[in-house]
């Protein structure tokens, strides 16, 4: 669980330094469609780091049957941000999001 804990953390410092915001928990209107570094595999790698730290957090912490409670309760409120802010990028970049999401899954690449 340790290993799935760290390998969460990383993937989301690696998120934050490439979007370069401070607002990177905040769900704004971006200046700029990322689409490179690990944005170029999955949508949303900030949030599928969130998931794989809070997964190994949870194993570490609590039993297997209350981490994946809990865990399931965290995967269905990633869900519903992660649908408000893709209406939000819709909004902003329209056509250019619509391609970008032809192009890459959600959270898990090539999966979903």
């Amino acid at each position: 669980m340790y290993i799935i804990l760290i390998v969460g953390l990383i993937i989301r410092v690696i998120c934050i330094t490439q979007l370069r915001s401070k607002n990177y928990w905040r769900i704004i209107p971006p200046n700029k469609l990322v689409t490179s570094g690990m944005y170029k595999f999955i949508r949303h790698p900030m949030y599928s780091g969130g998931l794989l730290m809070s997964l190994g957090l949870f194993g570490v912490l609590t039993n297997w049957k209350i981490a994946l409670c809990l865990f399931y309760l965290l995967v269905n409120f990633t869900i519903d941000r992660i649908d408000k802010e893709e209406q939000m990028m819709l909004m902003v970049f329209g056509d250019k999001y619509i391609e970008y999401m032809k192009k890459t899954k959600m959270l898990i690449p090539f999966i979903f």
